[in-house]
């Protein structure tokens, strides 16, 4: 009866150690280089004003942080059809996708904002 109980005392004692070293890693922000609110956060008015899509896959918070603006594109061909027609964009992709895609992207897009992960461009902006 005695052991059952410091079990549970040590149990409780270690939970409190996780949650103090998770609301500090937290509060240092070392997660918010992989966070799409990272990503997104520096960009209000742009993201608000300019459609914004994410290339093969759309994390569930950049829906949120996008206040449900985020779009999935995943085809090739619409890109090239996006990047032509000259209406502005942003434009959402892991980094390696970049890599992938950045003959078809360089003459169109600029890098507007970038973490770990993702980078963010914005495409046919209209230069003044």
């Amino acid at each position: 009866e005695i052991r059952l109980s410091l079990v549970g005392s040590e149990m409780c004692i270690r939970d409190r150690l996780v949650i103090v070293s998770l609301t500090i890693a937290l509060n240092l922000g070392l997660n918010s280089k992989k966070s799409e609110a990272a990503l997104l956060k520096n960009e209000p008015q742009l993201t608000q004003h300019t459609q914004l899509y994410y290339w093969k896959k759309r994390p569930f918070s950049a829906q949120f942080y996008s206040k449900g603006q985020a779009q999935l594109l995943n085809n090739k061909e619409k890109l090239s059809e996006m990047l032509i027609s000259k209406q502005p964009f942003l434009l959402a992709l892991k980094s390696r996708d970049f890599v992938k895609l950045k003959g078809k992207l360089i003459p169109y897009c600029q890098t507007v904002n970038e973490t770990d992960s993702r980078l963010l461009l914005t495409c046919n902006k209209r230069r003044m």
